[in-house]
């Protein structure tokens, strides 16, 4: 970088460009870079979380999400990816508690709501869960995956 190579924000960025094409070792190297010139650079630690889960490195994923949202409690995308990582690693109370500030910080976010609804199905929540399908379905109505696990939570909420 030959503008500002002390300035964290172009290396981050460039390591969006990297990672949306596919280079994500790449990126990795450039949000590292942000983050060695700014420490306390929540998305930076967001960016990074995504690549090293893309890469499989999950509690490393895990802990650059944590000190994004500790350093930025209502970065939504941190939260989000958070709880899924969370949930894949079978730690669903947690994952909840993403979830929730996700849709807290951004009421309207569907995945969110969907995710959440997932999670909630699984630990027999089923009720709350049908209440976030919902939702999402009132956000977008022309959800498919929405509107399939509603009819998926209905349905075992009929056989208890």
């Amino acid at each position: 970088m030959k503008i500002k190579p002390d300035f964290a924000l172009p290396h981050n960025n460039l390591g969006n460009i990297l990672f949306a094409s596919q280079k994500t070792e790449e990126a990795i190297t450039y949000y590292k870079s942000a983050l060695k010139l700014s420490p306390d650079y929540a998305m930076a630690h967001s960016n990074l979380g995504i690549a090293l889960e893309e890469k499989g490195e999950f509690e490393e994923a895990i802990a650059h999400y944590r000190e994004a949202v500790r350093l930025e409690p209502n970065l939504v995308l941190a939260h989000y990816n958070l709880g899924i990582v969370l949930k894949e690693k079978g730690e669903l109370e947690e994952a909840i508690s993403h979830y929730r500030a996700a849709i807290k910080f951004k009421p309207d976010f569907v995945l969110a709501h969907i995710n959440l609804g997932n999670v909630l199905l699984a630990i027999q929540k089923t009720d709350e869960a049908i209440t976030h399908y919902r939702f999402a379905i009132k956000i977008n109505p022309n959800h498919t995956l929405a509107h399939n696990n509603l009819k998926i939570a209905l349905r075992q909420s009929e056989t208890k």
